[in-house]
C-alpha cells in the first residue's frame, strides 16, 4: 500500500526515535528505582510501576511504527497481531499507567487533607498490590472487546483468496470494526469514560486540592522534623502536578482526533488527509508523555538523583545505617512510639495510647525521600 510523506516521516523516522529513547530512559529508570534505597519508600514503588508501564507502552508501540499504523503489512501474522493486539496492548499499558498516576495523586491529596485517615489506610496490608491487581484487571477487560472484535481481510481482486497472492493483507482494529453499529457506539462511551475522562477529572480534582493545600500552608510538619520534610512533601506534590499537566497536555492532540476525526477514511495512508497528520502528531505526543515522567524525577526527586550519582560513582553510597527505612515500634517499657523517617533520619517520639495530630502528620511522609 502506498503511503504519503507525512506517514513516512512520522512512523519511519520520528516515532522509532522516541520509541528507542523511551525504552532506554524508562529501562534505566527501572534499574534506579529498583535499588533497595529507593524501593524501600512506598511512593517510589509507585514510580517504579509507572516506569514499567511506560516501558511497556514504548515496547508495544513498535508494531505501530513497523506497520505505519496499519498501512503496511508483510504477512498475515503481522496483520493479525496489529488488528487484535497492536493498539489494544498499547491501550492497556496506557490505562495502567494512567491509574497509577491517579493512585499517586489520591495519596498526596489524602496526605494533606485527610492526614488522620491516610496513615491508617497505608498501614493496611497489601494496599499497593490490591490496587494494582484491580487496575490491571479493569484495564485489560476494558480493552477485551476491541481485542476480539477485529478482522484481517485481503484487499485485491479476489478478497476470498486464502493466500492473498494477488492482494494485500489489511488489519481492521477493534476500534474501527463495526464502528457504526449500536454496540460499538455505546461501548465507546463507557470505554472513553474509563480510559480518559474519569482519570482526567480525578487528576484535576486531586491536583487542585494539592495546590490549595500548598497555598493554605497545610503541607507542614512538626518542629522536630524541621523544614526539610515539608520541602520534601512539596516537591512530591510538584512532581504530581507536573505529571498530571503533562498527561493532559500531551494527550490532548490524540483526544481531539478521537473525539472529532476518528472514522473510517478511504485511502487514509496515501491521501494526504489533514486528520491523519493530527493522528500522527497525537501518537508522537502520546508516546512522549510516557518518556517525560523520568525528567520530573531527575529534576525534583533528590533520592532519585542521588542514586544515579551513586551508580555512576560520582558520590559514595551512604552507610548501611543511613539507608532509607521505616519502622514503628511500640515499647511497653517506655510507653512511646518511635517513627523513623527514611533518608532524612527524623525521629519523633510521642506517648502511645493518645492520639497526637503532629505525630500523625510526622508519619505521613515516612514513605518518601525526595
Amino acid at each position: 500500500m502506498e503511503v504519503d510523506t507525512a506517514h513516512y516521516v512520522v512512523y519511519r523516522i520520528v516515532l522509532p526515535f522516541f520509541i528507542a529513547l523511551g525504552i532506554l530512559i524508562n529501562g534505566s529508570a527501572i534499574v534506579v528505582l529498583a535499588r533497595p534505597r529507593l524501593r524501600s519508600a512506598r511512593v517510589n514503588r509507585y514510580f517504579l510501576l509507572l516506569a514499567i508501564s511506560d516501558l511497556m507502552v514504548c515496547f508495544f508501540y513498535i508494531p505501530v511504527a513497523t506497520t505505519i499504523t496499519g498501512c503496511v503489512f508483510n504477512s498475515y501474522t503481522e496483520a493479525f497481531y496489529y488488528a487484535h493486539f497492536g493498539w489494544t496492548f498499547v491501550g492497556v499499558s496506557q490505562a495502567l499507567g494512567t491509574y497509577i498516576i491517579v493512585w499517586l495523586a489520591l495519596d498526596r491529596f489524602m496526605a494533606v487533607w485527610m492526614y488522620q485517615l491516610y496513615p491508617r489506610l497505608q498501614k493496611k496490608p497489601n494496599v499497593l498490590r490490591n490496587r494494582m491487581i484491580v487496575t490491571a484487571i479493569t484495564s485489560f477487560f476494558s480493552h477485551l472487546a476491541y481485542m476480539i472484535k477485529a478482522a484481517v481481510v485481503c484487499t485485491g481482486e479476489d478478497p476470498d483468496d486464502a493466500e492473498c497472492a494477488d492482494g494485500e493483507w489489511d488489519g481492521i482494529t477493534g476500534y474501527e470494526y463495526d464502528f457504526t453499529k449500536t454496540w460499538h457506539k455505546v461501548y465507546r462511551v463507557f470505554f472513553g469514560l474509563y480510559v480518559r475522562w474519569i482519570p482526567s477529572v480525578l487528576m484535576v480534582v486531586f491536583n487542585v486540592g494539592m495546590i490549595v493545600a500548598v497555598v493554605k500552608g497545610r503541607v507542614r510538619h512538626p518542629k522536630t522534623q524541621g523544614k526539610a520534610a515539608g520541602r520534601s512533601e512539596k516537591k512530591l506534590i510538584f512532581i504530581m502536578i507536573a505529571i498530571t499537566a503533562s498527561y493532559i497536555l500531551f494527550t490532548l492532540p490524540i483526544t481531539l482526533y478521537i473525539m472529532v476525526f476518528a472514522k473510517k477514511t478511504e485511502n487514509r495512508c496515501g491521501g494526504e488527509h489533514p486528520q491523519e497528520v493530527l493522528r500522527g502528531v497525537g501518537n508522537v505526543f502520546q508516546l512522549i508523555e510516557h518518556i517525560i515522567h523520568v525528567l520530573f524525577l531527575v529534576v525534583l526527586n533528590h533520592g532519585f538523583k542521588q542514586e544515579i550519582k551513586i551508580m555512576m560513582g560520582l558520590v559514595e553510597a551512604p552507610a548501611r545505617s543511613n539507608c532509607a527505612y521505616e519502622s514503628r515500634s511500640n515499647t511497653s517499657m517506655t510507653g512511646r512510639t518511635v517513627v523513623v523517617s527514611p533518608g532524612a533520619q527524623h525521629i519523633v517520639s510521642v506517648p502511645t495510647g493518645k492520639p497526637d495530630e503532629s505525630a500523625t502528620k510526622a508519619m505521613l511522609e515516612v514513605d518518601i525521600d525526595t
